[in-house]
């Protein structure tokens, strides 16, 4: 990305028409909202609106500053991208006051940083730089980012939710987020992994989950000594309740 070309508002001092933004075309003109209008070099035009950190609290408390980002807003809508670019440290001392220049202001941190969140909200991105000598670069580098309509962030870590399956099983004693999925492959269902983990002799060996491991399942599902639980169909169940039934052939 870069600049193309820029206008400078002709009511800015001297110096800031001044600035060459790395020899692109500059224009000195009367702008109808802020103090740039930057043309970037992937067809995108940046308005930026110019403030020392003092000239940002006096529009702030003279009630002209949502005024100014009200009319950077309309820009924002109309397709451009819309900056207030303050150049300069605003900080709060240990009693909550805005320090600008080491002099307190008699501002209150909390009421700035509402202001800021409030432009923001307005669809103006506030972005400080480091004093005067910082704001061509600062131009330049607001000029110099992406714009493309998505932004692809993959977080620090993946989010995994467990199923409800897998839920019922971790609320067994033992087993976690990493044994759950494990019993699962093994076993195919839950209801099938808590039947292998309450069998007195399993014929399924199952690595990280012993007897030991098993006693205390058993245990917190209230089995007594020689019991255990079992998947049954409906065929089987009805051979349990009536044996006589099935081998008369009446089944």
């Amino acid at each position: 990305m870069g600049i193309t070309a820029v206008m400078i508002d002709s009511r800015e001092p001297q110096w800031v028409k001044s600035l060459k933004f790395g020899g692109c075309p500059v224009v000195v003109t009367t702008l109808e909202a802020g103090d740039f209008w930057v043309s970037t070099e992937d067809n995108e035009i940046l308005v930026v609106e110019r403030k020392t950190p003092e000239d940002f609290l006096g529009t702030l408390g003279q009630g002209r500053l949502f005024v100014q980002g009200a009319l950077l807003q309309e820009q924002r809508k109309a397709g451009k991208w819309a900056y207030l670019l303050v150049t300069g440290e605003i900080r709060s001392n240990a009693d909550g006051n805005v320090v600008v220049e080491r002099r307190e202001t008699g501002w209150r941190w909390n009421d700035v940083q509402g202001a800021i969140l409030s432009m923001q909200e307005l669809g103006v991105f506030v972005h400080f730089c480091n004093g005067d000598d910082d704001l061509e670069a600062a131009i330049i580098r607001l000029a110099n980012r992406s714009r493309k309509p998505e932004m692809k962030v993959p977080p620090a870590r993946m989010g995994n939710h467990l199923s409800l399956q897998e839920q019922a099983l971790c609320a067994l004693p033992g087993i976690g987020e990493e044994t759950v999925g494990r019993l699962l492959e093994f076993c195919g269902s839950a209801g099938a992994a808590i039947a292998v983990c309450t069998e007195l002799q399993s014929s399924i060996k199952i690595p990280g989950i012993g007897p030991g491991m098993k006693n205390n399942i058993r245990f917190a599902l209230g089995l007594n000594e020689g019991q255990e639980l079992h998947l049954l169909d409906a065929e089987t169940i009805e051979f349990l309740e009536n044996p006589e039934g099935v081998n008369n052939g009446t089944k």
